[in-house]
């Protein structure tokens, strides 16, 4: 009776201990079927996409707005550089009607020998700041700098920072691009694997 009884408790434990083996095999060969979730390993693919799109958005509309600024200055400059043109001229007719008018002075030989020493003391101004006596393209440069830095003010270099935008974009494009088709490669087998789970026949 005593050896039935110990043959049972043997039977039980060998049992138990059955069960215990099969649910460790039953777990672990389960652990290639649990739905991972992708999340986690996927979010700095994700992150730095989404940040790139976001970045690339900001700046195609930064340089939409830049070279509409650029358009509006440019029309602006040149306005303010004919009228500067208009007023030297009207300032060179009024320097005449003076001489004809006020001092009335209407012998044309006067006239051009006035005209002369104007012409002598523009020389010595453009020999005494730029250090040449026949070039005026300097004092027109001059001029148009200064119109130009008037105008553009901290935009003076608008047109250097539309190609740096520009470089921006095609650098984002060319880092990121690999990052989103790794991204899409494995949300495209992540939904190929959960295809496979809810069709195992398949």
């Amino acid at each position: 009776m005593q050896t039935k009884k110990e043959d049972d408790q043997f039977l039980i434990w060998v049992l138990v201990i059955l069960l215990v083996i099969l649910t460790y095999l039953i777990y672990t060969a389960s652990l290639g079927q649990i739905d991972i979730t992708p999340h986690k390993d996927n979010e700095p693919f994700i992150d730095k996409k989404r940040l790139a799109e976001e970045r690339h958005k900001k700046l195609l509309a930064l340089i939409e707005q830049k070279k509409e600024l650029k358009e509006k200055l440019a029309k602006h400059f040149k306005t303010s550089y004919l009228f500067v043109r208009i007023l030297f001229v009207a300032m060179y007719l009024g320097f005449n009607a003076l001489l004809f008018f006020v001092f009335n002075i209407k012998d044309l030989g006067t006239i051009l020998n006035w005209n002369e020493v104007l012409l002598l003391i523009l020389i010595t101004i453009n020999f005494i700041t730029f250090g040449t006596i026949t070039d005026l393209k300097n004092v027109i440069g001059y001029f148009r700098n200064r119109i130009e830095n008037w105008v553009y003010g901290k935009y003076v270099n608008i047109e250097e920072q539309i190609v740096n935008h520009i470089d921006e974009t095609k650098i984002l494009q060319e880092e990121f691009t690999p990052i989103i088709n790794i991204t899409a490669n494995l949300e495209q087998n992540i939904t190929l694997i959960a295809n496979k789970k809810d069709n195992p026949k398949n």
